[in-house]
């Protein structure tokens, strides 16, 4: 272009067909277009036409080469841009579907999450409510079991008291109705007072008793009244002490009071529940008290307080008891030994102290006493005094001026074993145990003119007497302080030298347990209260002569002595045939493996029974339990069953072995 600008047009042609050249060689012919138009150009001017127009076809054939190499490259870009498009289609819409497949996945995961996030949420308050109900439930648990400690412990005090109840008011009821027996029995005698006196005696303490009952169930019900009354303090609370001083002498146990009031002095307060809750308080120290102690009232005013201290020098009550101990039928653990009552008296003192505006205490030490402090609010008085009170019956066991000394024994029994026991070795011997002091000396004055009687307060002194001297017969109650009469025997078990002695248990509980466990340790025979005189003296004299046989058919030394357990055998072979009347003793010998006379010989030496009086002794005793239980409308069923035919035979034979017709058990 440059030679063409300066006129120089041959080497102008020149390069242009030697670039053109180059191009065509090297294949760069993008240039070459422009070398051809160029050239047709320089040609046209040169007037060489032909030449200008080859160059110029040559320039449209290489612009349309051009075009459709620029058309195939556009189309092959397009194509590829296509493909690519299409590729980076594809890889959108499979990356799409991966990131919905992801987050489908992802969804599912979450959701699979969320729903174990909400089964374990689920589970968690399922876990921890079942934690909670388990929990609950032990507590309802433990607190029915509470309950149900509690009910048992109340049902056992109610238990407890119902029993000592019964035993409070057997005795009783035993001095009531005995000696209105005997006095009916001896109207035509002169000396009925003191029989007559113990029993109306005795009924003022069961009436006492049962008003004790009473102003508890009114106290609850809030119908108990007030009646506030003058009275004159020094006199009266020496009245309340002192009328305690027979039982107090016999229990060999001293009585003081100490006071510090005006002669003239007069105070107002409710006066009977005053007596009710002082008799409680000297009666309790009293029962507590050993021999040779004092009980001390101490009695003070205060400002607007009566303060009355009660002091005993017993075994005291352990800290842990000392508020028990004023629970409705609660005795304590450590006082067991000591205990008789039906553990409702302090529990009434406590009330009716707090129902007349003050309060009851206990101070005690154990080993050295207890001291019962009562604070009544009273207020001083101007008017005159009241008339006295009525004065107050004696506790339940007091003796108060009985002139017992003076009484005349009943008439002996016809059959009575003293005369063949004295003629055979003196008078025979018995031993009394019996905490009732009022029951211990009725019995050794009704028994006195025909045995030779020893008494003992409870089962420990009545040891202590048996290590000192003998005796052909032991007479015990059961529930006695310290020792009952289950445990006495269980203590005389152990002495081979005692364990024959004939044993006869007074009880007021008729319960077939007790009779059980008394028939196992060896008791011989057992009385109920309350019993009739007649009767009680009926079993002695039954166990005296079974003793006196026993004795007299004792075998000799050389003599091959009894199988031990004969009597086991032979009692429960009559059992057995208990309702055969035609059961024999030469039956009882075969099956027993003996001969007849040798089965006589060991059963009298080991009972003091014959063969025959054995079968009948158990006859009369199922007899008798089958009456006491009522199971039997008439006496004619409770004969048939036990295998006795003869009606007047069975009345004879039962009445000398109880003391009591069998038809007084029933109507028939």
């Amino acid at each position: 272009q440059t030679y063409d600008t300066l006129g120089l047009r041959d080497s102008a042609v020149h390069y242009i067909r030697r670039s053109i050249e180059l191009g065509q060689e090297y294949g760069v012919i993008t240039h070459l277009t422009d070398a051809y138009r160029h050239l047709a150009t320089i040609y046209f001017e040169l007037g060489r036409a032909d030449s200008a127009y080859r160059y110029t076809q040559l320039g449209f054939a290489l612009n349309d080469t051009l075009y459709q190499r620029e058309l195939a490259d556009a189309t092959a870009a397009s194509a590829a841009r296509l493909s690519l498009s299409e590729k980076n289609r594809r890889i959108a819409e499979q990356s799409l579907a991966i990131a919905r497949e992801k987050n489908v996945r992802n969804r599912l995961l979450f959701i699979a999450l969320g729903l174990l996030l909400l089964l374990v949420c689920l589970f968690q308050y399922v876990l921890q409510r079942n934690r909670l109900r388990r929990r609950e439930l032990a507590l309802e648990v433990d607190k029915r079991e509470a309950e149900a400690a509690q009910l048992r412990e109340l049902d056992s005090l109610k238990t407890r008291f119902f029993t000592n109840i019964s035993h409070e008011l057997r005795t009783p009821l035993t001095l009531i109705t005995s000696p209105l027996e005997e006095a009916i029995g001896r109207l035509k005698q002169i000396n009925l007072k003191p029989d007559l006196e113990l029993a109306h005696r005795n009924s003022q303490n069961l009436l006492t008793l049962v008003n004790e009952i009473l102003d508890l169930g009114k106290l609850e019900a809030g119908q108990l009244a007030k009646n506030e009354v003058a009275f004159t303090p020094e006199p009266t609370l020496r009245r309340f002490l002192y009328a305690f001083e027979s039982l107090a002498d016999l229990r060999g146990v001293s009585l003081a009071y100490t006071g510090s009031f005006a002669p003239e002095e007069r105070l107002e307060t409710d006066l009977q529940k005053l007596e009710k809750i002082v008799n409680n308080l000297v009666s309790n120290a009293l029962k507590f008290s050993p021999a040779g102690e004092t009980v001390t009232l101490t009695a003070v005013r205060e400002k607007d307080e009566l303060v009355i201290a009660v002091t005993d020098q017993g075994p005291g009550v352990a800290p842990q008891e000392q508020e028990r101990i004023f629970d409705r039928y609660y005795q304590s653990a450590d006082n067991a030994p000591h205990q008789t009552g039906t553990g409702i008296g302090l529990n009434l003192a406590r009330r009716l102290a707090r129902y007349l505006g003050g309060d009851l205490y206990l101070n005690s030490t154990v080993g050295k006493g207890s001291t019962f402090i009562l604070r009544l609010p009273v207020a001083v008085s101007t008017v005159a005094e009241a008339p006295a009170l009525d004065p107050a019956p004696a506790p339940r066991d007091s003796l108060r001026s009985s002139g017992l000394a003076d009484a005349s024994p009943a008439a002996a029994p016809e059959d009575s074993i003293a005369h063949v026991w004295q003629a055979t070795s003196g008078q025979a011997r018995l031993l009394v145990v019996e905490d009732n002091l009022e029951m211990a000396a009725y019995l050794e004055r009704h028994l006195g003119p025909y045995y030779s009687v020893t008494t003992a307060p409870s089962g420990t002194a009545a040891l202590a007497v048996l290590s000192r001297e003998t005796f052909d017969l032991i007479s015990s109650d059961v529930m006695m302080p310290g020792m009952d009469g289950f445990e006495l025997r269980e203590r005389i078990n152990e002495r081979e030298e005692w364990r024959d002695i004939p044993f006869l248990l007074l009880t007021a509980r008729n319960l077939e347990e007790d009779v059980l466990r008394g028939f196992r340790l060896g008791i011989d025979d057992y009385v109920t209260k309350p019993f009739r005189l007649p009767e009680y003296q009926a079993r002695i004299n039954s166990l005296l002569r079974n003793r006196a046989v026993r004795i007299e058919n004792q075998p000799k030394e050389t003599e091959m002595a009894p199988e031990d357990n004969l009597v086991q055998r032979a009692e429960a072979l009559v059992k057995q045939r208990l309702a055969d009347a035609g059961f024999t003793v030469e039956e009882m010998a075969r099956e027993l493996g003996y001969g007849q006379r040798q089965l006589s010989r060991l059963l009298s030496a080991t009972t003091g029974l014959t063969p025959v009086k054995f079968i009948l002794e158990l006859r009369l005793q199922k007899a008798r339990e089958m009456l006491e239980s009522g199971a039997y409308a008439t006496v004619a069923e409770v004969r048939y069953t036990i295998g006795i035919e003869s009606a007047s035979y069975f009345s004879r034979k039962f009445t000398e072995r109880f003391g009591r017709n069998p038809r007084e058990f029933c109507g028939g």
